[in-house]
């Protein structure tokens, strides 16, 4: 099963040279990269009001939020009348923080569901209006695991609705990526002074759409904010529905436990 922890262990080539035979090992934790503000974003409000209020897109009464950290964006969502569920890392669902926003989201009663992943996130029938991935793939380590994430949220989506992407900008990663430094797979591992590390991999919009496309969403918003914000529609034809699967992604990439906890 995928997602049981939200703790990575690799071994990578040193020195982030691919070609290196010497390996050393990273272990990165994803819950690391759940940001601590206490509220969404001015610019992310303003989409959420955009989609909620919009004459132009169907209906949306449902909210699934995949990586809702520490469910900073969900009270918001309630506020505008909305069912929301909010999936993550039972880690997380124990940090102070996040055990306030709980209180806060849980006044809203049957409006208001938690579930964790993998199960029953993975389990669970319902379906939803909208799917929310913010900054959520691109702090996700293996590339397959963010490609199941795409059919996994096809399928979770009612038809004819909606994805709504937004993820930070390259920015300051840019010049790591360039110089060749910090390499970990696709990305970048973050966190030169922390045990456990983090991860990064922007994703330029173009590929982006490409594969959003592939797993049967177009792109029918843009929205004009700092970040990257893309709003997909669900269309029928998944192209690679099924094509990675939970065993599959294990079986070419296991969980290693012989790679200790960071000292």
């Amino acid at each position: 099963m995928l997602w049981t922890t939200p703790v990575y262990r690799f071994r990578i080539p040193r020195a982030s040279d691919p070609s290196s035979e010497e390996l050393e090992e990273i272990v990165i934790d994803v819950t690391g990269s759940a940001p601590s503000f206490a509220e969404p974003s001015e610019a992310l409000k303003e989409v959420l009001h955009d989609i909620f209020t919009s004459n132009d897109l169907k209906g949306i009464r449902t909210v699934v939020e995949f990586g809702a950290g520490k469910l900073k964006n969900i009270p918001c969502i309630l506020k505008q009348g909305k069912a929301v569920c909010a999936v993550d890392f039972k880690e997380l669902t124990l940090k102070p923080f996040t055990k306030e926003n709980l209180r806060k989201c849980e006044k809203y009663g049957s409006k208001f569901q938690k579930l964790i992943f993998p199960n029953p996130f993975l389990s669970d029938r319902k379906r939803f209006d909208l799917a929310l991935l913010l900054n959520v793939p691109p702090v996700m380590p293996v590339p397959a695991e963010r490609l199941y994430l795409f059919d996994v949220l096809h399928g979770k989506l009612n038809d004819g609705k909606y994805l709504l992407w937004v993820a930070q900008k390259e920015g300051y990663y840019k010049k790591i990526r360039e110089e060749g430094e910090n390499g970990c797979g696709d990305g970048l591992w973050m966190g030169v002074t922390r045990h456990e590390k983090t991860f990064y991999r922007y994703h330029p919009v173009d590929e982006l759409d490409e594969l959003m496309a592939l797993y049967g969403f177009v792109l029918v918003k843009r929205f004009d904010i700092p970040d990257d914000a893309r709003l997909y529609q669900k269309t029928a034809h998944n192209l690679f529905a099924g094509l990675l699967t939970p065993i599959r992604i294990r079986k070419e990439i296991p969980i290693d436990n012989t790679i200790a906890d960071p000292e």
